[in-house]
């Protein structure tokens, strides 16, 4: 009588099917991870244009109220930083005809403008006055957001823009009310002109 011998079965090259699934599961994990950074550039920079176009709006009631624009976050909100202060188009203490708060109360730094930490660890917001467009306005007012990271400050700029044609003014890239500042260390000027006078 002869013995059977066990046989072994070979093993055949490839993958078992638990194995291209814990493949596809780590490649699912990279592809969510890069998307995500991505949106969260275009979704702050959302929210970064959102504020500066609710403090734009501020900035026009306080004008309503006092005839002169702020150039300190701080002044739509804060009655005491008024007091006194001159810091706006009129060069006046405007405490008088000051009738705020026009906006939600914001962290501001030593000079009176919002700090925005959740764009960018040193991302301040102000009004500030200049000839930012093209237009022909002598002056204009705007809300400028600084040291913003460049792809947020460039997923604002297309969130204000709405995708206008670009072009130049001074060092500025333009479309409609926005401005764009030229980059510099990973960091941009962002800014959203609400008012200007000829």
């Amino acid at each position: 009588m002869k013995l059977k011998q066990p046989t072994t079965r070979r093993r055949q090259g490839g993958f078992t099917l638990i194995e291209i699934l814990i493949a596809l599961g780590v490649l699912a994990v990279i592809v969510a991870g890069v998307v995500s950074y991505l949106n969260l550039s275009k979704s702050k920079g959302q929210v970064l244009y959102n504020t500066m176009a609710s403090i734009a709006s501020a900035a026009d009631r306080f004008d309503l109220d006092t005839s002169c624009y702020p150039f300190q976050t701080d002044l739509l909100f804060d009655k005491t930083a008024v007091a006194g202060n001159t810091a706006n188009s009129c060069g006046a203490d405007v405490s008088s005809t000051w009738n705020g708060p026009y906006m939600q109360t914001k962290s501001v730094d030593a000079n009176g403008n919002v700090e925005f930490t959740q764009i960018g660890p040193q991302v301040t917001i102000s009004i500030v006055p200049g000839s930012f467009l093209p237009n022909g306005s002598n002056v204009q007012y705007a809300v400028q957001a600084n040291s913003v990271p460049q792809k947020i400050a460039a997923q604002a700029f297309k969130a204000c823009s709405g995708g206008a044609a670009t072009t130049t003014s001074g060092s500025n890239t333009v479309a409609g009310n926005c401005y764009l500042g030229t980059a510099s260390g990973g960091v941009n000027t962002f800014g959203y002109v609400f008012a200007g006078n000829s």
